[in-house]
């Protein structure tokens, strides 16, 4: 499985989890006695921009999140970034006399996902 589809079904699996909370609090009654175990309903693995995403989401929806994460703080791959953006006709690009267009961008989208993103919301990427 590719780290798109790994976010994609994260996201979609916290969500689902979310709405099977009236199981869980069914649950509740079965909790350990133990002062040492901690239960949550989602458990999310790393604290880039998808799990930060999906623990916000969850709990918007009442769930009990905890995210975990291996870096010092919660960065994920955005780290490094570098400050890099995906945009069209900035001022860098106006300053350098660099030409771009939104169906180019759209156009250059498309092809580093390998056209497997969806296409009106990267067209709205694009755009916006």
């Amino acid at each position: 499985m590719n780290r798109r589809k790994f976010f994609k079904n994260s996201v979609l699996s916290a969500i689902g989890t979310a709405g099977l909370l009236k199981t869980a609090e069914a649950a509740e009654a079965a909790k350990s006695t133990d002062q040492n175990v901690q239960e949550y309903d989602i458990v999310i693995i790393g604290s880039g921009c998808a799990g930060l995403t999906t623990a916000i989401e969850a709990a918007d929806l009442g769930a009990k999140v905890v995210v975990l994460e291996k870096m010092f703080g919660p960065f994920g791959n955005t780290i490094y970034a570098g400050g890099n953006f995906n945009a069209t006709n900035t001022w860098v690009q106006k300053r350098d006399g660099i030409k771009d267009t939104v169906e180019d961008f759209y156009n250059d989208l498309m092809k580093v996902s390998m056209y497997r993103g969806d296409p009106v919301l990267t067209k709205m990427f694009a755009e916006q």
